[in-house]
């Protein structure tokens, strides 16, 4: 039927036989919403007898959700505003599923322009719609997911140079709320600046480029502990765990802060090659720093001297005043002998009251048993504890070695000297000689 065909025209025999021919659901129905005539697809559509869908309203094939959407374009048809419509709207099979269809409806008018019936066509799109309503639940879904996620993400779209296709910055395609606070910016903020805009030091430290990479060969990047300045203190190094995959051409990023796992690694680095009481390197590290300096190339007319330094009578100073001031004084002789030496030296607490102090570059024995009575004054100096005065003094041992030469060997030829310091009354410097010690 034609628009501008009176009802006296419709239905005929001839548009029947057109509407069961239809491979599509096709209804007439009449301006008060009764069926007129409904072909043979409707019956599979609605799963209902064909014989029994002319009982039936359009209003009670409609979904009770749908049916407000629906009768306001019916009532705009029937006023005259417009002659047809489309609607994609839901359905109510005999079983009661839901079912969705593309619906188009144009209106028949007799002569004085009123609505005679309505000829209504029905696109199947139940598997479409399911599928849309799946994506979009997954997508719902993956965004609550996202936005949950503790760890900053974002999604990058790569910016090229137009002449070599080269990868020179990328944009914010899409970021969860951790990535938004981080960056102190709303997602709308955020979403279509530029990398580079955010953090221009990216490009020097390689980050862009390395990003790049995971764009044109597929392999993940991982980042671990990688520094960055601390946006409220940039003095302060934060440390993180960057991971980047390619999505498409784009680029997926997360990062975490590890600064505190970092530091507590650190610390307990630390604590593993350090004297919990000074600070100094304890055994474990005075034997890897040993190594190193014994394995390093010789300079000419340099050797390297051990300096094994011990408290003369250090027992009654505890006893006198307690462990906790027997932990100040050893304290302060630590920081007194690393004092006395160059900073590359390294001063090494052996445990109790023994030290060892390691001199590079020492041209003769006369050279080290200087810096030992070096480190001897300084020790002598008064020491106030529980408001006194108290006066230690220091035995050193003091061996000398050329680069190659053993180091548990020259440490023990030290430890000797410095036996023999102690047998001769202390507070005193003894040089190790094969066969003999002699007291500087």
């Amino acid at each position: 039927m034609q628009p501008g065909e009176t009802v006296d025209q419709a239905p005929n025999p001839l548009l029947g036989q057109a509407m069961r021919d239809a491979a599509i659901p096709m209804l007439l129905v009449s301006p008060d919403g009764a069926i007129m005539q409904a072909n043979d697809a409707c019956s599979d559509y609605f799963g209902r007898d064909i014989d029994a869908l002319p009982a039936c309203t359009w209003q009670e094939l409609t979904h009770p959700d749908d049916l407000s959407a629906d009768l306001a374009l019916v009532n705009r048809l029937l006023r005259g505003e417009a002659d047809s419509y489309r609607l994609t709207k839901r359905y109510l099979t005999a079983d009661g599923d839901v079912i969705v269809g593309d619906l188009s409806v144009r209106a028949i008018r007799d002569d004085t322009g009123a609505v005679s019936l309505f000829v209504s066509q029905i696109v199947d799109v139940t598997a479409r719609a399911r599928a849309e309503s799946e994506l979009e639940r997954s997508q719902a879904l993956l965004r609550g997911v996202l936005d949950s996620m503790p760890d900053p993400w974002v999604l990058l779209d790569p910016v090229r140079e137009p002449a070599t296709g080269r990868i020179v910055d990328f944009v914010y395609a899409d970021a969860n709320n951790a990535a938004c606070t981080a960056n102190g910016l709303r997602r709308e903020q955020l979403l279509g600046m530029r990398v580079l805009e955010l953090f221009p030091d990216h490009a020097p430290r390689g980050l862009i480029d390395a990003y790049g990479e995971v764009i044109r060969t597929g392999r993940p990047l991982a980042l671990d502990d990688d520094p960055f300045p601390d946006r409220r203190d940039p003095a302060r190094i934060r440390r993180f765990d960057n991971r980047a995959v390619r999505i498409g051409d784009q680029l997926s990023l997360t990062w975490r802060d590890v600064t505190d796992r970092y530091e507590r690694r650190r610390q307990l680095v630390r604590q593993a090659h350090h004297d919990d009481l000074t600070g100094l390197p304890n055994r474990a590290r005075l034997r890897e720093r040993l190594a190193k300096v014994f394995s390093r190339s010789p300079r000419t007319g340099q050797a390297i001297a051990l300096l094994y330094c011990d408290l003369d009578d250090f027992k009654p100073i505890n006893d006198e005043f307690g462990h906790a001031a027997g932990d100040e004084v050893l304290r302060e002789i630590g920081g007194r002998i690393a004092s006395s030496v160059r900073t590359q030296d390294i001063v090494a607490r052996l445990g109790g009251d023994e030290f060892v102090a390691v001199l590079e570059g020492v041209h003769s024995a006369a050279d080290a048993i200087a810096v030992a009575d070096k480190v001897r004054a300084a020790v002598s100096e008064p020491i106030t504890v529980d408001r006194r005065p108290v006066t230690t003094t220091l035995s050193v041992g003091v061996a000398i070695a050329a680069v190659g030469d053993d180091p548990e060997q020259t440490l023990a030829a030290a430890d000797a000297a410095l036996y023999t310091a102690k047998s001769q009354g202390g507070d005193r410097t003894v040089l190790y000689r094969s066969g003999d010690q002699t007291a500087a």
